[in-house]
């Protein structure tokens, strides 16, 4: 029922910012002497029609759009158009510029009265994610990165203008292939020190990205990650100690700042070792690597089949996992290995490239004390843990959220945790003397990811898994172009065997609430430029959305409430006002076009000539209309 309501809503929301566009054109039309013969809300054969003052008012079934008819602005007989009396070419071009203009003025009027109303009500509440400068997943093959910029660093100005959120870095890279100019400052967490940076780098498109779709590296803002529920019943996250409301801020030996690094660092194939060095005790990562791609001599291939054997582990050599050195019976490391990475180069224990800030190069004599945490004593335990990789989770815990402007929470997310009270429960992971807790921190039980394709399902779950997969295979053997199905295939194959929590996270909300002018400012350039970037075809209008596009957001903003249901008024009505202003034909700009050639030209023009100049306008706004509408379509069945 509630959505039966809220869809209700849209359309009579949508149909509300037609009503008043036409209303601007039809209230000059009649000041300036003009005959008006019908009003409509929607397009086709009226539902619902009646006439007063001489004006035909109608309700039409194809909602999205309206018109007002004057007088004049068809040929009539053999009059030409500025012939027919109280018709609209009959009056002087400023009197059609002003009611030709006077539609979109009414909707970017509308927009401020509405952004005004949400000022007034104490604004919006939204995602930390949408606003924050702390970048929250980086590419480690981007020039960013060798540069030395990670998750956690703060992005504050691309191409020397104030970066205001993660939206205004796709859209730069989007439609701007040249290099960019990045300015921040690199952080230390644990010491709060702060290093200014200034880059110089080319946007790219990353390997299993979207096709078209550029980056500089960045892939996703920072975000809290508030534990909220298991996606599935029965996931190992459910015994690791974790509650509702606990915020991930530590896994596998790195501060989180997204689910997409955290994704990231679960996918590594790094195994995290406790490890002892000249009595000393730290974390370090090595590489987990596949025993057929390790370079082995017999005698050592021997000694690891004893271990295997010991470990009671009968699955194929292929099936089992390594790191890429020899250890002595008590755990020692003796030598490193060359092996067989995972883009089939020969790479030494000795390289490789570093990704995370625990990253080790092991030495002779080093002795692992821990796999993923977990103690181990002798070389066929080691084997067995390191075949079930698990993950090393700290949390915040009792942490009071409080209502914080987006303007403020950057600073409050770097500085208002005490995140060196982190390190006493770091030093003692996979240790006799581990730490559980200290202060509002505590280590969870060693959780262990699962594959996608491994989650215990129900029969009805799995049949509708199954079934949505293997109509994404078949819509992507259906891709002629091979670059591109080539990529979809790599990041279907991907998603299948990624390793993951099952875990569902919310992000922290904070009070977004700019003043009316600078909301307006806002949406209005977002507007301007995404249309700059469609004519001059940096972006595909696949990319943009139609007629149910709209319908589904201004559905989905009255679920929310009625503050966020005004701002989408507010920006399609902007949508509207801008669309209607390009000169084009059958728009009102094209009117305005009309009226101000004719000022210059000293007489009016033509029926004919201008009906060659609407009618393949005409045409293509209606091919327009329909390619959006089945992109909505095809993207709402999931075939995009």
């Amino acid at each position: 029922m509630h959505t039966i309501f809220t869809i209700i809503l849209a359309i009579l929301g949508l149909n509300f910012l037609v009503f008043i566009h036409e209303l601007g054109h039809y209230i000059l039309a009649r000041r300036n002497g003009m005959k008006v013969e019908v009003f409509s809300i929607g397009f086709g054969k009226p539902l619902f029609s009646w006439i007063r003052k001489g004006v035909k008012w109608q309700i039409c079934p194809l909602f999205f759009g309206g018109y007002v008819r004057i007088a004049g602005m068809e040929k009539e007989g053999e009059l030409e158009p500025y012939e027919v009396p109280e018709g609209f070419y009959s009056k002087k071009p400023w009197a059609r510029i002003k009611v030709a203009l006077a539609g979109p003025v009414v909707n970017l009027v509308f927009a401020l009265v509405a952004f005004t109303a949400i000022w007034a009500l104490g604004g919006r509440e939204k995602p930390f994610q949408q606003f924050t400068q702390v970048i929250g997943s980086i590419d480690p093959e981007s020039e960013l990165y060798q540069n030395g910029v990670r998750a956690g660093d703060l992005l504050k100005e691309y191409n020397d203008k104030p970066f205001q959120g993660y939206q205004d870095l796709i859209y730069a890279a989007v439609v701007n292939g040249h290099p960019a100019n990045l300015e921040g400052v690199k952080v230390d967490y644990f010491t709060q020190k702060e290093t200014p940076y200034d880059y110089t780098v080319t946007p790219y498109e990353p390997p299993l990205g979207p096709k078209g779709l550029k980056t500089v590296g960045i892939l996703a803002p920072a975000s809290y990650l508030f534990y909220h529920s298991s996606i599935y019943k029965n996931l190992p996250i459910e015994e690791s100690g974790i509650k509702q409301g606990d915020r991930i801020v530590w896994a596998h030996g790195e501060i989180i700042f997204s689910q997409e690094q955290l994704s990231q660092i679960i996918n590594s194939g790094k195994v995290l070792l406790t490890i002892e060095r000249g009595g000393k005790t730290f974390l370090g990562k090595v590489p987990r690597i596949s025993l057929s791609d390790l370079r082995l001599t017999k005698e050592e291939h021997a000694e690891i089949e004893d271990w295997k054997y010991a470990a009671a582990l009968t699955e194929k050599n292929n099936k089992l996992d390594f790191i890429p050195y020899i250890l002595s019976s008590d755990l020692k490391v003796e030598k490193g290995l060359s092996y067989i990475d995972h883009q089939s180069k020969l790479t030494e224990s000795s390289s490789g490239m570093k990704t995370s800030p625990l990253d080790t190069i092991l030495k002779p004599g080093d002795r692992i004390l821990a796999v993923d945490g977990i103690p181990v004593d002798r070389p066929s335990t080691f084997f067995k843990e390191l075949q079930t990789p698990h993950v090393q989770v700290i949390v915040q815990r009792g942490e009071k959220q409080k209502r914080t402007s987006y303007l403020e929470e950057d600073k409050i997310f770097l500085k208002g945790t005490n995140w060196e009270a982190l390190l006493p429960i770091i030093s003692k992971i996979g240790t006799k003397e581990g730490m559980r807790e200290n202060g509002s921190f505590y280590l969870l039980d060693p959780i262990h990811p699962i594959r996608v394709t491994d989650i215990p399902m129900s029969e009805e779950q799995r049949e509708e898994y199954n079934h949505v997969l293997e109509k994404k295979w078949a819509a992507a053997e259906k891709i002629s172009d091979p670059e591109e199905k080539e990529q979809v295939l790599a990041q279907l194959e991907n998603a299948q065997n990624r390793l993951m929590l099952g875990a569902a996270f919310t992000d922290k909300m904070v009070n977004y609430n700019p003043t009316p002018i600078a909301l307006f400012s806002n949406v209005f350039k977002d507007v301007t430029r995404n249309l700059t970037a469609l004519l001059s075809g940096s972006v595909s209008p696949k990319q943009f959305g139609g007629p149910l596009f709209i319908m589904q957001i201004m559905h989905t903003s009255w679920g929310i409430g009625i503050k966020e249901a005004l701002f989408w008024l507010g920006a399609i009505s902007i949508n509207l006002g801008i669309l209607n202003l390009l000169p084009i034909p059958v728009l009102d700009g094209g009117h305005i076009c009309f009226s101000l050639f004719e000022k210059l030209r000293g007489k009016p023009l033509k029926a004919k000539t201008m009906q060659r100049l609407v009618i393949p306008f005409v045409a293509l706004l209606l091919f327009l209309f329909f390619y959006l509408t089945y992109n909505d379509i095809t993207r709402i069945f999931g075939r995009f």
